[in-house]
Formats: C-alpha cells, sequence, structure tokens
C-alpha cells in the first residue's frame, strides 16, 4: 500500500468538501478518553500479572487440542474496537512500552520465549463498564514445567480450562507448549477460538501492510475507536485505519550501537467504503491523522505530518514515514495508559 502522487490524485470538486458533521472534536483528553485509557492499563497490569505467573503454570494445565494459529488476531474477540500485532525482534523492545514498568519487567522472560503477540481491546458490556482485553502469545513455553506454584498460590484459582485472579480481574490458560492466552473476561471463548479460529480482522485490501513487524489496526475507526477515545462517534464511512510498522535500521546520525534509536518505517492507510468516500472524505482522514499524530508523537508530529496523505483508490494512505524506535515505543505506551 502506497499513496498515490499528488498527479494522480483525482481532483476534489469544491462542492464535495468534507460534510461539516463530520468536523473532527479537539484532541483535549475527553472523560471517555480517560476512562478508555485508565481501562487500557488497568487491564494491561492484570494481563502482565498473569503472563509473568505463565512460566510457572505449565505443570498444571490441561493440555488442549490445537494448531498453532497462523494469524493470532484471528483467535482474538470478533467485537475488538482495536488489535495490536508486534512479532520478531520488535515484541522484546516494544511490547513492554504497553506495561507499566515494573509489570514489563516482570514479563521479560516470558517474551523472550514468545515470537508473537496479538492484543486485542474489546467495548464495555454495559454503561461505566471498563474495555475488555484479549492476549494471545505465540513461543516456546515449558508447558511440562514440575512447579505446582500456581496451585500453590491463593490468589489464582482453577476455573475451566485456565486459572482466574479475582483480585487481579485476569484469567489464564496455557492450552500447550506454543500458546499463552489471557482475558480479562471468561477464557473459554479465547480457548474456543483457539480450536476454531474466525476470519483475519485485518482485510485482505490491507494485506500489503498486515505482514508487517508492529500492526495497529482500528476496524471502524471512526465508529468505535472514535466513540472510545473522543466520547462520540463520526459520520465518516471507513471500514478500517491500519498503521504499519517495520525496523529500517538505525536512524540516519544516531551514535552507533544505540539501540534505542533503532528506526522504523511507518505506512498507515484509511480503507474507505468505496473510491468515492476516499475521495470526499480525504479531509477529514487527513485531521483525524494529524489528531492522532499530534496525540501518539508529540516528538516527531512536525516530521511525520510532513509526508503527505493522499486519496488512491479506496484508500487514504501515507507511507515512508521515518520515526525512532523510542517514539513508536511512546506511541504504544500512550495506548496503554502509561
Amino acid at each position: 500500500v502506497r499513496p498515490a502522487s499528488a498527479s494522480s490524485v483525482p481532483a476534489t470538486p469544491a462542492a464535495a468538501a468534507t460534510p461539516a458533521t463530520t468536523a473532527i472534536p479537539a484532541t483535549t483528553a475527553t472523560p471517555a478518553a480517560t476512562a478508555a485509557r485508565r481501562a487500557a492499563r488497568t487491564a494491561a497490569r492484570a494481563a502482565a500479572t498473569a503472563l509473568a505467573a505463565v512460566l510457572l503454570l505449565g505443570g498444571c494445565a490441561a493440555r488442549i487440542r490445537y494448531e498453532t494459529p497462523r494469524e493470532p488476531l484471528s483467535v482474538l474477540a470478533g467485537d475488538a474496537f482495536l488489535y495490536a500485532r508486534i512479532r520478531g525482534p520488535s515484541l522484546a523492545l516494544l511490547a513492554p512500552a504497553l506495561l507499566p514498568e515494573e509489570e514489563s519487567r516482570a514479563i521479560a522472560p516470558l517474551l523472550a520465549r514468545s515470537r508473537e503477540l496479538g492484543l486485542a481491546l474489546v467495548p464495555p458490556g454495559g454503561p461505566g463498564e471498563r474495555p475488555g482485553l484479549e492476549a494471545l502469545l505465540v513461543g516456546d513455553y515449558p508447558f511440562r514445567s514440575a512447579s505446582l506454584a500456581l496451585a500453590g498460590d491463593g490468589a489464582w484459582k482453577r476455573e475451566g480450562p485456565g486459572y482466574a485472579n479475582a483480585a487481579a480481574g485476569v484469567r489464564v490458560a496455557l492450552p500447550g507448549p506454543t500458546v499463552v492466552l489471557a482475558s480479562s473476561g471468561p477464557i473459554e471463548p479465547l480457548v474456543e477460538r483457539l480450536k476454531a479460529p474466525g476470519p483475519e480482522p485485518i482485510p485482505a485490501r490491507l494485506s500489503p501492510l498486515a505482514g508487517r513487524e508492529v500492526v495497529l489496526y482500528a476496524p471502524l475507526p471512526f465508529d468505535r475507536l472514535a466513540e472510545s477515545l473522543l466520547g462520540e462517534r463520526l459520520d465518516i464511512p471507513a471500514r478500517g485505519l491500519i498503521i504499519a510498522a517495520e525496523r529500517a535500521g538505525a536512524v540516519p546520525g544516531a551514535p552507533e550501537g544505540a539501540g534505542s534509536e533503532a528506526a522504523y518505517d511507518l505506512a498507515l492507510a484509511f480503507l474507505m467504503e468505496d473510491e468515492d468516500s476516499a475521495r470526499i472524505y480525504k479531509g477529514a482522514a487527513r485531521l483525524a491523522w494529524y489528531a492522532l499524530v499530534r496525540s501518539l508523537f508529540p516528538e516527531e508530529a512536525e516530521a511525520i505530518l510532513s509526508r503527505r496523505i493522499e486519496a488512491e483508490g479506496d484508500l487514504v494512505a501515507a507511507a515512508g514515514i521515518r520515526v525512532r524506535a523510542s517514539s513508536l515505543a511512546g506511541a504504544l505506551s500512550r495506548l496503554g495508559g502509561r
């Protein structure tokens, strides 16, 4: 996926300007945004507590017949408003940014055994409730561990195919040696989906970006995600928003060996309902992207926004955006509520 050059973008008639009803709200934190971030932080801490204990879980778990999922996101809830997937070397580098420092240190041994992480934030069950979280890790885990530490810990109770920690508000399962599951809700649906995964949530139209090391995907971004972060839905016909990044060596001019200054090539695409929607609502998508960049990448916002975001078919997209690993980690930490 790449943006078209300016010369290839159809001219937008003045009469087709973005309707006033699609104005993007100011980026000042709203109560809904604050609540969503607080919920994400709480859920992430709970998941970290559970995942840190997984290395002690193996001897107590019951093996379940399953195939290691090719796409972890296909196992997660189908109604999530935000998906994240991190794989390869970026997992150990960036996944800790989603968690508070103490929890990040706690799960470092688990991440060292992992190849891929999938996360999903799902809508709350009712007014005043917090968004839910589901997580799946793929790697090599000590399923046959002789340790009975988790079973002997009073904070963890056996529940169905896994264990529940009522105080942390999380449930975990280790169904086999290659997968770890965690959920802030019942673990059974996640286990069932592991045995029979659903469709991949990222549309095939976005597959060129979906294969990158770091992927964030929001279905119906002006609907579910906007309501969660801004407190209201926007009347913009977008099917999805993908932000994807791939490691690109070191930042030009950075001192040799400065691992924290590794660079990533970032790309994004709004998948609109059709080509007309992409042309008509390009301005609204651009404003939404500007607001998101200034919120998630404040240190590099000007450089990022110097890249043009253009319409190409049913996409409104930009590519070739170089960001520092520390900036990408900062964006993930802000999504995680740190």
